[in-house]
């Protein structure tokens, strides 16, 4: 009888440090036990350096304010030589942006994780991009290049933009066929990620459905009429191919095209958007099952930031709720995360042939960069 009190008790107590803590500013102790949280969550591995580099602050806030600034101000990659000479469709030159990606995920750390976090929600596959002689075939791998080079240039900004640009991207368009979606012969692929994988997802907090397939029917006709030019590599209007006639979505009826259809999303479901984002970046950066009530105000704040990424990452990572004793070393990397942490607190630098060790051992598991098996990205562990 004795053991079943103490259980009751213990669980009363865990309930109450669960319910503890909120997206108030850690306060506590700055040591290097929550340097190296901070750390492992925001790089790919622990290096001495980083931990040294973040305990020189006063407290989390700091830390963390000048980690997402850092990120924010972190030069492009320059172009490989294969694109700056024009168009190419060798694989190889698919695995030089994933090896030029490890080297930045080894040298760099908090803007390679939101890549990665970006990559696997924003999903586009290379092996789909030559799959079809209409769709991107010689120029499949330039298209793959300029697709990263939007994920680093929209890491952090605001995520509406991020979604218009997204969605004009030509892999992305050539990967969810929009690129051949026009009036007449509407293809609802693009339509349905937008809404259920991109902003709102399916279901809202409370368990009702976001959008009915009449939604999905309706934005795919809004954004007909874009195609890709494989010479700019370019994606473009063609207003011959739009369905100009009148569409009702979410209940309201307009003349919609790409641009105002996502306007409206942030718009009539922009509490669900915010939700769905807040609850993906909680179980990335912090714990597998979610707190619900966190990432409710979470979402909140994220509203209130009109959409600003850098904003809502800065108050997730700093707050009292980030550095509860239950999150630290609980996170199961995904296998590029593993491969990374075990080089970096190695201090191994990754060369050619360990490059391509890892990403083959990636394609074996159906988790290699820029290749994820289906439009949901990879699975979580």
């Amino acid at each position: 009888m004795q053991s079943d009190v103490t259980h009751q008790t213990l669980h009363r107590d865990f309930n109450a440090s669960v319910n503890a803590s909120g997206l108030e500013p850690y306060s506590g102790p700055w040591t290097k036990k929550e340097a190296a949280h901070l750390v492992r969550r925001t790089h790919f591995g622990v290096k001495v350096n980083d931990i040294n580099f973040l305990r020189s602050f006063t407290n989390a806030e700091s830390a963390v304010d000048t980690l997402v600034e850092n990120a924010i101000s972190s030069p492009l990659p320059d172009d490989p030589q294969w694109y700056s000479s024009g168009l190419s469709g060798d694989v190889l030159d698919v695995y030089d942006i994933q090896f030029r990606w490890m080297d930045q995920m080894y040298n760099k750390g908090l803007k390679e994780r939101m890549i990665l976090f970006w990559s696997n929600h924003f999903a586009v596959s290379y092996s789909n991009m030559n799959a079809l002689p209409e769709k991107a075939g010689s120029s499949y791998a330039s298209h793959m290049y300029n697709y990263w080079k939007l994920l680093h240039q929209n890491s952090f900004g605001n995520f509406r933009d991020f979604v218009l640009d997204m969605s004009k991207n030509s892999a992305m368009l050539y990967y969810l066929n929009n690129y051949n979606n026009r009036s007449g012969q509407p293809n609802e692929d693009f339509a349905r990620e937008l809404m259920e994988l991109f902003t709102m997802g399916e279901k809202n907090n409370s368990g009702s459905d976001n959008y009915s397939e009449t939604d999905v029917k309706e934005v795919a006709r809004a954004v007909t009429g874009w195609r890709v030019n494989n010479s700019t590599l370019r994606g473009y209007f063609d207003a011959n191919r739009h369905d100009s006639a009148s569409k009702t979505i979410f209940g309201n009826t307009g003349n919609y095209n790409l641009d105002s259809v996502i306007d409206l999303i942030f718009q009539a479901r922009a509490e669900e958007t915010a939700w769905f984002i807040c609850r993906k970046l909680y179980v990335f950066f912090v714990c597998a099952e979610p707190d619900e009530g966190f990432i409710n105000e979470l979402s909140v704040y994220f509203l209130n930031q009109n959409f600003d990424i850098a904003a809502v990452l800065k108050k997730l990572l700093s707050s009292a709720h980030f550095y509860e004793e239950r999150f630290i070393g609980s996170r199961i990397k995904s296998p590029i995360e593993a491969y990374m942490s075990y080089l970096r607190e190695l201090e191994v630098a990754p060369d050619s042939e360990l490059k391509e060790y890892i990403r083959v051992r990636m394609q074996e598991s159906n988790e290699e960069l820029l290749r994820p098996e289906t439009v949901f990205g990879w699975g979580g562990y």
